[in-house]
């Protein structure tokens, strides 16, 4: 893990909810999360009613796993997931209710490779902020780099922008 943010209603209470991110996951993806933490108005009030954090992965065209329809999704070339389902108990969240559902999204080119990130969400986090993390997630605009990450097995584009 390499950053882990959450809330707490008291100094000296446990998190109501986590989410942790990996090293490698894309700083775009982190900072839109970070950014949408800082000016959600109240971020212990609960899991908020509305758009659904999956919903953005749908518009987006990602595919839908025929055996777990509507909860976890496939990004174009297979090279990214999210599923809504059991998360580790290693992801604590304040909800009393034992066994509840959280988001993990990952990244892996090759069945066979390890992840190249994970980030995880634990059952409180508001959907609001996870619907952040994979509406950037899911975003086809192209990222500016200045370094190419080792490893992307061709599924990143080189174009000379001069």
């Amino acid at each position: 893990m390499v950053w882990e943010f959450f809330a707490r209603t008291e100094a000296a209470a446990p998190p109501l909810w986590n989410a942790y991110f990996t090293t490698r996951v894309p700083h775009e993806l982190v900072t839109a999360f970070a950014t949408a933490l800082a000016t959600t108005p109240d971020v212990t009030s609960g899991i908020e009613p509305g758009r659904t954090p999956l919903e953005p992965l749908a518009d987006a065209h990602w595919s839908t796993d025929p055996t777990d329809a509507g909860n976890t999704y496939y990004a174009p070339k297979l090279q990214a997931w999210v599923t809504y389902g059991a998360v580790s108990e290693a992801i604590e969240d304040g909800n009393p209710i034992p066994g509840l559902p959280g988001y993990l999204a990952w990244a892996q080119t090759d069945d066979h490779l390890p992840h190249q990130w994970c980030a995880a969400f634990s059952p409180s986090t508001p959907h609001e902020l996870v619907a952040v993390f994979t509406t950037a997630l899911a975003d086809p605009a192209p990222v500016l780099r200045s370094v190419l990450p080792q490893d992307h097995g061709g599924y990143l584009t080189i174009r000379n922008s001069r």
